[in-house]
């Protein structure tokens, strides 16, 4: 390739870059972030096309069992589309969900240097510190505690707020929790520890507003296991700040107290009919197993498959990820998505120990330049998905467009990083 013709292709790497990179910002507006991530797509074509090779598309060795998955599970939602009880309205859904999934090897393909992969977890903390100033906006505008106008912030729904929250949190306490993270910008040194420090106190405020207690369990759980793993001494901190803001809670804000007090209450009417729907899932698994009843159906059929004594006659969801899948896309969807998340938990858990292994060595030639600035990346992956999938026990949150997508970028990082470490130095611009 002679350099005139070189130079095109790294405006268009750097254009297909941005693209992907404001799809993600953009998500407050899914339209918008659809056809940002479309003209991703077309730029990656245009850059295979005019000469720029499908290298960028290659998988690193390492995350051959996450492509695996990936391809598996994809197959898994076609042929449950084909298979549907309505294939016209299944796969339109299929045909949605798989331009969704583009994201992760896009993520790949347009990843250059570990600063781009810095670049990629900026716009999720940018987005939840937009979305959490909105949010608490809302609801202060809306009025505190009132469980018919809770905030949706800059979204459709105030569970997508909560959801994009959860995992922004995740990225900041991975930020904060880890020391040496050789980032740039404002994530850099001490300083960046601060400043995540500050995003995690921002999430936190604004989750708690959305009165969403799925989400406050995650994110409850996701901050006892950080400090567990990396910040043991603060836990007697943590235990009297929990007691004393369940008092400030129960005096000043009661309705916010009382909201807690029902997450494990049977009598709350919402908690049962959670109850009701695992059942109707159950009874759907048992007649459709293997395909499930194919994908958008669930609401539909509902009704047909609802408890006697359920509160509401139709849903749009059944508010668990996995009872879900099982239902619209059989077993066999759920398996091959349960390796897919498994698979990219297994690849973040290898790099996060190998660049420990690395770091207490102090051997540079073995994680190089992206090593010590892909650490926290690494170990949020590990805690998003962590998280992410134990909020699915609550909420059907994989179904959510927006964050389904967030959960691939973070997925796809340790892929990108992985690629940086096999080529052993940055690639490309540096941007």
């Amino acid at each position: 390739m002679t350099a005139e013709s070189g130079r095109p292709l790294r405006g268009l790497d750097r254009v297909g870059f941005w693209l992907l990179w404001s799809s993600i910002f953009a998500l407050f507006g899914i339209a918008l972030a659809n056809g940002l991530l479309a003209l991703a797509v077309l730029a990656a074509v245009a850059f295979v096309v005019a000469g720029g090779g499908v290298e960028p598309a290659r998988w690193p060795r390492q995350a051959t069992p996450l492509a695996w998955a990936l391809l598996a599970y994809a197959s898994c939602l076609v042929l449950s589309g084909a298979m549907s009880l309505r294939p016209a309205v299944s796969m339109g859904s299929v045909a949605s969900d798989l331009f969704t999934l583009t994201t992760l090897p896009l993520v790949l393909f347009w990843v250059r240097s570990p600063r781009d992969v810095e670049r990629l977890a900026g716009a999720i903390l940018a987005l939840g510190t937009l979305a959490s100033v909105f949010g608490i906006g809302q609801a202060l505008a809306l009025g505190l505690g009132d469980l018919e106008r809770r905030p949706p912030s800059l979204f459709s729904h105030y569970m997508t707020h909560s959801g994009v929250l959860v995992i922004a949190l995740c990225l900041a306490l991975a930020r904060w929790s880890t020391r040496d993270a050789g980032s740039r910008g404002l994530l850099r040194g001490g300083s960046g520890r601060v400043a995540a420090a500050a995003l995690v106190g921002l999430f936190s405020v604004a989750l708690l507003l959305t009165l969403t207690r799925g989400a406050w369990i995650a994110a409850a759980a996701v901050g006892f296991v950080v400090l567990v793993l990396r910040a043991r001494r603060l836990l007697p901190f943590l235990a009297v700040a929990l007691v004393l803001s369940g008092l400030l809670l129960s005096q000043c804000a009661p309705e916010y107290w009382q909201r807690a007090r029902s997450i494990t209450s049977v009598d709350d009417e919402s908690n049962y009919d959670r109850l009701c729907m695992l059942w109707a899932g159950a009874e759907i698994v048992r007649d459709r197993p293997v395909l499930g009843l194919g994908p958008d159906l669930v609401a539909d059929y509902y009704p047909i498959y609802r408890h006697p004594t359920a509160p509401r006659p139709v849903v749009k969801h059944l508010h668990n990820t996995y009872v879900q899948l099982a239902a619209e896309a059989g077993l066999a969807t759920l398996c091959a998505y349960l390796l897919f998340i498994g698979a990219g938990c297994w690849l973040a858990f290898r790099l996060l120990r190998r660049a420990r292994s690395a770091s207490a060595s102090e051997s540079e030639a073995t994680t190089g330049a992206s090593g010590d600035r892909a650490d926290w990346i690494v170990f949020a992956c590990l805690l998003t998905l962590g998280t992410f999938s134990f909020a699915g026990l609550f909420e059907a949150n994989w179904r959510d467009t927006e964050i389904q997508r967030l959960v691939l970028v973070v997925l796809a990082l340790p892929v990108a990083i992985a690629r940086l470490r096999e080529n052993g130095r940055d690639v490309g611009s540096q941007g």
